[in-house]
């Protein structure tokens, strides 16, 4: 799992699964794009995405709200999950 700061500057955390997931590589496989579904994620690499995004959460001092974004319904369709941190908080770690 990879997680980076938020493209758009808003005071979230963004997870995907990295390259080398096996998840990764059977979607690259299959059609030479990215994870979109949870569906595609064997069951310890769901289990590693949410963990993750709780020790992201944590080392913020918790979150506002999780999204999960999977899926066409985006400009470029991939699974990711945005942790949504109070701005406070984000601010004092970033």
């Amino acid at each position: 799992v990879r997680c980076s700061l938020d493209w758009q500057g808003r005071a979230c955390v963004v997870l995907v699964m990295a390259p080398g997931a096996p998840s990764a590589a059977k979607a690259r496989q299959a059609d030479g794009g990215p994870v979109r579904r949870q569906s595609e994620l064997t069951d310890g690499e769901l289990a590693e995405l949410w963990r993750v995004a709780g020790q992201a959460s944590q080392m913020h001092g918790g979150f506002e709200d999780m999204r999960l974004n999977a899926g066409s319904y985006q400009n470029v369709a991939h699974l990711h999950l945005k942790v949504f941190i109070p701005e406070a908080n984000y601010l004092k770690v970033w």
